[in-house]
């Protein structure tokens, strides 16, 4: 992977970010506070926008589908954990 899937999920509004970026900002956010069940609900809608949205350039595409994956595989861990 040649970008930093955390620079995607970086926490604050940013100008000229997609809707995407921010759902997925967020999903990360709720995966940091333990809000595992919202942390799933926002990825859900995350990929519905991803899917949905096919005017972004193949690198931008590459670039989210790597944040997304990142955040799945947090979400993943933290259920993984005793207690969770």
């Amino acid at each position: 992977m040649a970008s930093n899937p955390d620079t995607l999920i970086a926490s604050g509004p940013k100008q000229g970010r997609q809707l995407s970026e921010r759902i997925l900002g967020a999903a990360h956010q709720a995966c940091e506070q333990g809000e595992l069940a919202v942390a799933q609900r926002l990825l859900e809608l995350a990929e519905s926008v991803f899917s949905s949205n096919q005017s972004e350039t193949p690198v931008a595409r590459e670039h989210l589908m790597e944040g997304l994956i990142v955040t799945h595989q947090m979400l993943w861990n933290l259920r993984q954990r005793p207690g969770s």
